[in-house]
């Protein structure tokens, strides 16, 4: 279950995060505020915590377009059974 957007400050290698759809996963890299990576069994990712940071695409016969990048994740909030 995922609570509150967490700050990079926050962040450290082995914690436990979720990501935007609510998946648990551990922090394993997190150097660089643009990529932060993280994994689980089922997912790994590298996400930029950086609000409004977008990159510019080229694709040959295109236009060149900015893509948003911001990805944030949350804070982790273990579900009581019941």
């Amino acid at each position: 279950m995922k609570g509150r957007v967490l700050k990079f400050e926050e962040l450290k290698v082995g914690m436990k995060v979720c990501n935007e759809e609510g998946e648990a996963v551990t922090v394993k890299e997190c150097d660089d505020i643009h990529n932060v990576y993280v994994k689980s069994r089922r997912v790994s990712a590298l996400h930029c915590l950086v609000e409004g940071c977008t990159e510019t695409i080229e694709l040959e016969g295109y236009e060149p377009f900015e893509s948003p990048q911001y990805d944030p994740l949350f804070k982790y909030i273990r579900e009581r059974k019941k």
